[in-house]
């Protein structure tokens, strides 16, 4: 599976494999190239996600279903604003390795005010992006 992504992400999935992070579901759509990997060590999970040919990653806590970007994820953990553009790929993959304890223990923690948090600074950042915040 791994070998099959770009390297960094094969060397993400390396490194939360090591973490116990597990491979809870996998989807690939053989018209298009789309493809989802999601591994999950709870209350975490992290979503590797290609559309038309574009990498995402996404992280979600607990039992929620809304999943939001690691930058989204910075800038709630770091009180920061958030920046209007996506971080590049292996920049996001490096915050997550290198914040996964902070990360599992947010998710763990008060989910209510950190999903209210990732919610407000997404909106914020996509306002912006359309041009309706200024």
């Amino acid at each position: 599976m791994a070998a099959q992504l770009p390297d960094v992400l094969a060397g993400l999935v390396a490194r939360l494999e090591q973490r116990e992070f597990s491979i809870a579901a996998e989807y690939a759509s053989a018209s298009f190239g789309d493809r989802a990997i999601i591994l999950a060590n709870s209350p975490l999970a992290i979503r590797l996600v290609a559309e038309r040919g574009l990498w995402f990653i996404e992280l979600v806590c607990g039992e929620s279903d809304d999943w939001f970007d690691p930058d989204v994820w910075r800038s709630c953990l770091e009180d920061a604003p958030i920046c209007d553009e996506p971080s590049p790929l292996a920049a996001q993959a490096e915050f997550i390795v290198g914040n996964l304890d902070r990360l599992a223990a947010a998710a763990e923690g008060a989910q209510s005010e950190l999903l209210s948090c990732l919610r407000d600074k997404r909106a914020a950042r996509s306002r912006r992006r359309l041009g309706l915040d200024e």
